[in-house]
């Protein structure tokens, strides 16, 4: 197809043709037809989807008159020999074969242009296989289920879907199986109403507290905990620049984060950008006089050194520091990117600690979003905010429950 043609489709090929006669009209001469193609558009993975017929068309270059005189010779043929056709389609070609390779697409008025039989034979055969492909992934798909949920096929295709996600199993079932009870007195739904009502469960399975809310008449503290890695500074300079710059709040920064000078210098360099003071504490002993010093605040944020989960050692130093500060909130610190062992294995190890909410970092990295799920119903925390780039302090978002729900069924792709 040339790129100076219009394209015309219809669900049908009388569709089609229709507006192309009224783009183009319906003189057949001056029409130039470019290509015929037929496909199957929306649905799941190409399955389902509803059939089109696209027309490629262009008004056709005026004849040139012939000039007068004698007839200039003949030219020698610049049509492809035969066994080129068989190299391009497949053994079987002949001459023959290549005089009729060309029909006739007729009009509803009775008159015709000439276009590529090939063509035409091409886009319904690759319309027919895409088809077949969509049939047998979804075959292979359900037969990969070991224990498949008792549901209608739209809640079957949304099962396979979030397992897809690597949303866990049992988690996935007992998601589709409470949709499918909410919607067993409204008939026979439709996948639009399947689709709302899964995202409405979603929603309400991923919990979220919203923004940190500042105690009145006193200084709030909030610790950020995490292991190493996962953008703790970075958010702690985000949250300080919402609550300093946008709503104007009196601000400061704490770090016990001695074992990487890097981070310390980092956090130091927030501070003097945005005014805001910044203070280093090297044990916990000395940490509840910081704490007293910034009492006039109305927010003080902690940023603590990250701790491998494996190292006892560091995970008692911590203990020993959140106890001597005692923040208000201690958000838990999670990369959207890590694997689900990993997540697994942090949120174990930190969970004797008093964890009020948990923060997602790195949401526009993550592979997977089913992993989070499982992670934040594992434990069992209101989520309060998610980062979603390195921007200081734009990417920062107060988590929503309804706008991750869609990013995991893809309703942000579909609505593309």
């Amino acid at each position: 197809m040339e790129p100076n043609g219009q394209v015309f489709r219809g669900r049908t090929p009388e569709e089609a043709r229709a507006r192309l006669r009224r783009a183009l009209g319906t003189d057949s001469e001056s029409i130039e037809l470019l290509g015929v193609r037929h496909y199957r558009e929306g649905g799941f993975l190409g399955f389902g989807g509803v059939p089109v017929c696209e027309i490629v068309a262009r008004r056709a270059p005026p004849r040139r008159r012939k000039p007068a005189g004698p007839e200039p010779p003949p030219r020698a043929s610049l049509r492809r020999p035969a066994r080129f056709l068989e190299r391009a389609y497949g053994a079987g070609a002949r001459d023959d074969s290549a005089a009729a390779s060309r029909a006739a697409v007729p009009n509803d008025d009775g008159g015709g242009q000439a276009v590529s039989a090939s063509a035409v034979d091409v886009g319904m055969l690759h319309a027919e296989l895409s088809a077949m492909r969509s049939v047998m992934e979804q075959i292979c798909r359900r037969a990969a289920v070991q224990h498949p949920p008792s549901v209608c096929p739209e809640l079957f295709d949304s099962y396979l879907q979030l397992v897809e996600a690597q949303v866990a199993e049992g988690l996935a079932k007992s998601l589709v199986e409470r949709v499918q009870k909410d919607l067993a007195g409204a008939g026979a739904p439709d996948s639009a109403a399947v689709r709302a009502h899964l995202l409405r469960v979603l929603s309400e399975v991923i919990r979220t507290g919203g923004p940190i809310r500042l105690k009145a008449g006193r200084c709030t503290t909030v610790a950020l905990i995490g292991p190493t890695g996962v953008g703790k500074t970075t958010t702690v300079a985000k949250l300080a620049a919402r609550f300093a710059l946008i709503e104007r709040k009196r601000v400061a920064l704490v770090t016990n984060d001695t074992y990487r000078l890097a981070a310390v210098d980092q956090l130091y360099r927030y501070g003097e950008l945005m005014r805001l003071p910044v203070r280093e504490v090297s044990s916990p002993a000395k940490v509840r006089g910081v704490l007293d010093e910034f009492r006039d605040m109305d927010l003080v944020l902690i940023d603590t050194a990250g701790r491998s989960q494996r190292n006892a050692l560091l995970m008692n130093d911590l203990r020993l520091f959140l106890e001597a500060a005692r923040p208000d909130e201690t958000h838990l610190v999670l990369s959207s990117t890590s694997e689900c062992s990993l997540l697994g294995a942090v949120v174990e190890r930190f969970a004797p600690f008093k964890v009020d909410r948990v923060l997602l970092t790195k949401l526009d990295e993550a592979v997977s979003l089913g992993v989070l799920l499982n992670v934040l119903l594992r434990i069992d925390k209101q989520l309060s905010y998610v980062t979603t780039g390195q921007a200081v302090p734009d990417d920062l978002e107060v988590g929503d429950g309804r706008k991750l729900a869609g990013m995991l069924i893809g309703e942000a792709a579909q609505s593309a």
